[in-house]
């Protein structure tokens, strides 16, 4: 598979429901128009909600900070940031608190601002 950021499904869907609503304005009333009128309920939401792609930047901030180790960079990059890009399962959300709570009960470890 390859790696896309989170709103590339909801551009993937945003498009074909522009298709699909080419095809009912161009083929009103034939069996192409109403199947075309019923996928469009079945594909993927493309609301402004889905179709960004600023929540993984926080993430990549920290990945890429200059005030953390090394091996906490790389990390934080293999543990959540690029699991993210390709939808986390509940696994992931469990090695990402697991991260932080080591994180918190070590944070003499780190610069203050982190």
């Amino acid at each position: 598979g390859g790696h896309h950021r989170p709103n590339h499904h909801a551009r993937l869907s945003m498009m074909i429901f522009r298709s699909l609503e080419w095809i009912i304005g161009e083929r009103t009333g034939t069996p192409d128009a109403l199947f075309a009128r019923r996928m469009q309920t079945r594909i993927p939401s493309f609301t402004d909600e889905f179709m960004q792609s600023t929540p993984l930047t926080r993430i990549r901030d920290i990945a890429h900070r200059n005030d953390i180790p090394q091996d906490l960079k790389r990390e934080i990059k293999h543990t959540i940031q690029n699991k993210l890009h390709r939808n986390a399962g509940p696994e992931d959300l469990a090695a990402s608190e697991s991260l932080l709570r080591r994180i918190m009960d070590n944070r003499h470890e780190y610069n203050e601002n982190f």
